[in-house]
């Protein structure tokens, strides 16, 4: 544990900085092990914020599925009984057709 302390205060330039290139020496060079843990646990937190949301939207886009084809069956319904009403409306208005043709 002591030694990860110490290792938190000191820079994380590696022993042989040909090791990085200059772009990635700088960016490791002006960080120390504490900032980058703290930077690692931001990601990390910041991850399980983003799987926590992407599972609520799943279980949303589950409901909204269910949702859908309750609304799409019940909509098939209201066909069927617009259709019933149609046959029927013909049927009332043949029979008043015919009854204006009786003497």
């Amino acid at each position: 544990m002591q030694s990860f302390q110490s290792n938190m205060t000191q820079s994380t330039t590696p022993q042989h900085a040909s090791e990085y290139s200059p772009r990635e020496h700088f960016a490791f060079s002006n960080f120390t092990a504490a900032q980058l843990y703290e930077i690692c646990l931001s990601i990390e937190n910041a991850d399980y914020d983003h799987q926590k949301d992407l599972g609520a939207l799943e279980d949303r886009n589950k409901q909204l599925e269910v949702d859908l084809r309750s609304a799409s069956v019940e909509l098939q319904q209201y066909a069927e009984q617009i259709e019933k009403l149609r046959k029927e409306k013909a049927r009332l208005t043949s029979d008043l057709v015919e009854a204006t043709r009786r003497p």
